[in-house]
């Protein structure tokens, strides 16, 4: 398929949007705001900070590398297979807040669902389940689904200050996850059952 190769040392002053049928690569040295966009295929962004003010829809996977913080300012973002969101900023780590109720991470659940974060402090929500497959925030971690919330096998959870975990279902570990969190954790499970 046809797609969108931005590689080079770009810097987008604008909002951008786009629409292929195949994968999109988006390299910008400062920060990047997308409007609404599509991808057919993988979206892959590298940047100075990522900024999404629209509805963005990928058909694959979703793949970030931000040296800054990653922001949901308006719209929701739907990724059919597995997510990779990593923040870094001036002191290390950026923030994550990918916080729109209408979000949904792996909504082909034949692409794989698993999402990674890593960041400062991190905020995630989807309106079916969410499959956290590896997290690290430096300070706080929330998650939120309208369904169930399942920590993969054998995966990783870290918060350096404190968790919430908020789901519609169940909040679920499989076999051989660990979450370590240094400070306090909150759980509601208000459909279904917490085992951790």
């Amino acid at each position: 398929k046809s797609g969108i190769f931005l590689n080079s040392n770009n810097d987008f002053k604008g909002d951008v949007a786009f629409a292929s049928p195949g994968s999109v690569t988006l390299r910008d040295g400062s920060g990047l705001t997308l409007s609404s966009s599509n991808a057919g295929d993988d979206l892959t962004v590298n940047s100075g900070g990522l900024t999404l003010d629209g509805d963005i829809g990928v058909g694959r996977h979703f793949i970030a590398e931000i040296s800054g913080d990653v922001i949901q300012r308006s719209g929701k973002i739907e990724v059919g297979g597995e997510t990779r969101v990593a923040a870094t900023g001036p002191d290390g780590v950026g923030n994550i807040f990918l916080q729109s109720p209408e979000n949904d991470f792996g909504s082909n659940p034949a692409l794989g669902r698993n999402v990674v974060a890593v960041g400062k402090n991190i905020a995630l929500a989807d309106k079916t389940d969410l499959r956290l497959a590896f997290g690290f925030a430096t300070e706080s971690f929330t998650a939120t689904a309208g369904g169930s919330i399942v920590q993969a096998i054998l995966s990783s959870l870290s918060a350096g200050t404190h968790s919430v975990f908020t789901a519609g279902e169940n909040i679920t570990q499989e076999g051989g996850a660990r979450m370590d969190v240094a400070g306090g954790s909150v759980l509601t499970a208000s459909g279904g059952r917490i085992a951790l």
